[in-house]
This record gives C-alpha cells, sequence and structure tokens, in this order.
C-alpha cells in the first residue's frame, strides 16, 4: 500500500467520511474495567 495524499484539513476528511458513510465523531470513551473477581479475592481461576 502507498500513500498517494495526506490530508490535514479537518473539513476535508468530515466530508469524506460523510460521503462514504462514516462516522464523522470520536468513539465515545468508556470507563476502564475493573479487575477480575478472583484477583480481588487472591484466588487462581482452574
Amino acid at each position: 500500500m502507498r500513500i498517494i495524499a495526506f490530508i490535514a484539513e479537518a473539513v476535508v476528511i468530515r466530508q469524506i467520511l460523510d460521503h462514504l458513510g462514516e462516522p464523522t465523531s470520536r468513539p465515545r470513551l468508556l470507563p476502564a474495567r475493573g479487575s477480575p473477581l478472583w484477583e480481588i479475592a487472591g484466588v487462581e481461576p482452574d
């Protein structure tokens, strides 16, 4: 694969993504997941 263009303008990028039917907004950040319950209890899984 070769890079044939580099687009730095946000407006142009949004127009291209919109034309392709791709989302134009960032994905929502989810909170970090906690440790598995066996690590909290100090037990190793089988």
